[in-house]
Formats: structure tokens, sequence, C-alpha cells
């Protein structure tokens, strides 16, 4: 039982780890889109693609570039992820939830974003593309391991 018991604390580290690594990059390339004042593009074929998406009028929300956003809210899924249950014991308000209700968003903005660049733009900028998919992968893995701890009757889904 022991072992069973240290598996999946050690399992419940391992995906914390993968979640902090996945929001921190995600911070940082949205950070990489826009202080490099140039528009930036990860492959050789695509700079004009880039472009198209990362000046469309699709780019900004009231009147701010989105990769700020992408870093306030990554910032905010950081910080919870990090002190999120001592927080949860100060304000009553349960860290699990709330980080379940900011990944599905940010899931579903990124969903958003990647059919604005596939149907409409009709262009595909790599580095965006890294950011959207940083957010769905890591809102599957926090579902996942909340509904699991939540079948296995644990109040934790990380440590």
């Amino acid at each position: 039982m022991e072992s069973s018991k240290n598996k999946t604390m050690d399992a419940k580290k391992s995906l914390k780890i993968i979640l902090i690594v996945l929001v921190v990059a995600s911070i940082l390339f949205s950070l990489y889109l826009d202080v490099e004042k140039n528009t930036v593009c990860l492959v050789s074929d695509g700079p004009s693609a880039c472009e198209k998406v990362q000046n469309s009028v699709y780019s900004t929300l009231f009147g701010i570039k989105l990769p700020w956003y992408g870093v306030a809210f990554n910032a905010v899924l950081l910080m919870l992820l990090l002190v999120g249950k001592p927080l949860s014991r100060l304000t009553k308000i349960p860290s699990e939830e709330v980080l379940l209700v900011l990944f599905i968003g940010g899931a579903l903005f990124a969903v958003r974003l990647l059919i604005l660049q596939f149907f409409v733009l009709k262009s595909i900028c790599s580095v965006c593309q890294i950011v959207d998919w940083a957010a769905i992968i890591a809102c599957a893995l926090y579902v996942w391991a909340y509904i699991r701890s939540k079948k296995q009757g644990s109040v934790d889904v990380l440590i």
C-alpha cells in the first residue's frame, strides 16, 4: 500500500513539473513574440504567414497584443501551481477548481486562435502554434489528473 501511495505522489509531482514547464514555456514564448519587434517565425518558409497572423486584427484585444495576455494568464497559472495549496487554505477557495476553470478557459481560447489561423487567416504562425498547443496539452493533462484524483477519492489533484 505504501509503495502505491509513493508512486501516486511521484506521479503527481511529475505532472506538476510538466505543467510548470509548459506554463513557463508559454510565458517565455509569449514574451518573445512581443519583445522581438520583428515578426518571429521558427520555420524558414513562413515569415510572411507569421507576419500575417501576428499583425492581424485578431492579434490584439482592447488594444493590447495577445502575448501580454498570455504572460499575465500563465503567470496566474504558475502562481497557483506553486502556491495554490497554502493560498486555498487561507482564502477557502479551492485552488484545484480554480486551476481547472483556468486550464479549460486557456485551452478554449487557444482552440479559438488555432481556428482563426487555420480557417480565417489561412496562415500558420509557428510560435503561436507552440503557445496554443502547450495550453491545450496542459489542459488535457490537468483535466486527466483532476478526473483521476476525484475517481480515487483524493482531495488533492496535485501536491
